[in-house]
């Protein structure tokens, strides 16, 4: 059993979860209905057009799970509330950007780059470390949380949604403070895919915050139902098309771990895309994606399935060797994919991400190389370190090591641990 926890909460945590704000309390108590949050962001935005009725089944399915399985604390529906209306306003949002503009979906979107891999094997700092080549735009965590109307070039480091969303995410610091130096959270940082997904309400970013198996297991379909993973690819590609349409983009860089399990649609939507995988003594990883998902789960209740953690985010093992199965069989484009070893960048950074350069035939200016550089030691200087144990997880290691045996052997994945 796990016996890692992020320490005791915050004392304003502890009075918001008692209530003694009336006014919040009153607002956190409201039901979870997804009819009473549309009319919320209708009412909110004057807006009425949602677009596509696709995702009224999963935001269904969402918010009867977080109901009835999450055991949230009054901050935790506060949190989900406010999450929920956000994402239905910029649907409204979306939905009359493309009315006022029906040229966005022609936008061309030329060979985006994606990073992915288990979660904690180095795709945030690989990630980071490359937006800083000005060849590259990745997409900011502000541009992903609110994507509509487009960012304009004049005041695209200025725009209010940056304050926006600073408040919102720097939150989750204030109520876990451990979350600060396990994934540091800025408005202006590069962040993952799946917010762009969470429009369809089909995104890991919920399993991952929230405990929701239902919804968890409805998400994690069948392989033979894995095509309607399509639906939120085509939702990525048309915001990724918004955003770029006043602000002209020569590559998209992006990331998420989430992709690694929907590669297949991720290849059909984005045929040209150039994929980089990272590895990681998979043991090693397993450890800090427990400890990270146990910190979001406890920002919004009291009552962490420790083991139901375990379980879920588990699967690792056969995940892996299903991307195995996919590259051998001509599924996915193996020779559109980099595999990056995070020993490598490990030993040297700028060296590891120069063969990814020459792999895709990518010029490494001496401005990315400069540039990538001061951000490396600037990011050391100021960043903590995430502490966490394999032990704490109460797993067998030998056991464990057994598991991952053939995907170590597969790509030279060095122990750590």
């Amino acid at each position: 059993m796990v016996r890692w926890t992020p320490g005791p909460r915050p004392k304003w945590v502890e009075a918001f979860n008692q209530g003694r704000s009336k006014r919040l309390a009153a607002i956190a108590r409201k039901p979870l209905d997804a009819a009473t949050l549309m009319a919320e962001a209708k009412a909110n935005t004057g807006l009425s057009d949602f677009g596509d009725d696709a995702f009224r089944e999963p935001l269904a399915l969402l918010l009867s799970a977080m109901e009835q399985e999450a055991k949230l604390t009054l901050l935790g529906r506060y949190q989900v509330r406010q999450m929920v209306v956000r994402l239905l306003e910029n649907r409204l949002k979306i939905a009359e950007t493309l009315r006022k503009d029906p040229g966005i979906p022609e936008e061309v979107l030329s060979r985006p780059i994606f990073i992915t891999g288990m979660p904690r094997t180095g795709t945030s700092i690989l990630h980071e470390v490359m937006a800083e080549d000005p060849a590259f735009r990745p997409a900011l965590t502000w541009e992903l949380w609110y994507p509509a109307p487009p960012p304009e070039p004049a005041t695209h480091d200025t725009d209010p949604r940056i304050g926006l969303t600073h408040r919102d995410v720097t939150r989750w610091g204030r109520i876990v403070p451990a979350y600060r130096i396990q994934h540091p959270q800025a408005a202006t940082l590069p962040h993952e895919c799946p917010y762009l997904w969470s429009h369809e309400f089909m995104s890991e970013y919920f399993s991952a915050c929230f405990n929701v198996p239902s919804y968890t297991a409805w998400l994690g379909k069948p392989s033979e139902s894995r095509e309607e993973y399509h639906r939120p690819y085509r939702m990525q590609r048309l915001l990724l098309q918004l955003l770029q349409r006043r602000y002209p983009t020569k590559q998209w860089l992006l990331k998420a771990p989430s992709h690694l399990g929907h590669l297949p649609s991720l290849f059909d939507i984005f045929p040209d895309a150039r994929l980089i995988i990272t590895h990681r003594d998979p043991l090693k990883v397993l450890g800090s994606v427990i400890s990270l998902v146990t910190s979001l789960h406890w920002m919004a209740t009291d009552d962490v399935d420790y083991q139901g953690i375990i379980d879920t985010w588990g699967f690792m093992p056969g995940l892996l060797n299903e991307v195995i199965a996919w590259r051998a069989s001509g599924r996915i484009p193996d020779k559109q994919i980099y595999d990056f070893r995070y020993a490598d960048f490990a030993a040297n950074p700028l060296a590891a991400i120069a063969d990814i350069y020459g792999y895709f035939d990518m010029p490494f200016t001496s401005e990315a190389e400069s540039r990538m550089r001061a951000y490396l030691k600037a990011r050391n200087q100021e960043r903590g370190v995430h502490k966490y144990s394999f032990e704490e997880l109460g797993l067998d290691k030998a056991e464990q090591r057994q598991r991952f045996a053939r995907y170590q052997e597969r790509y030279r994945i060095p122990n750590e641990i």
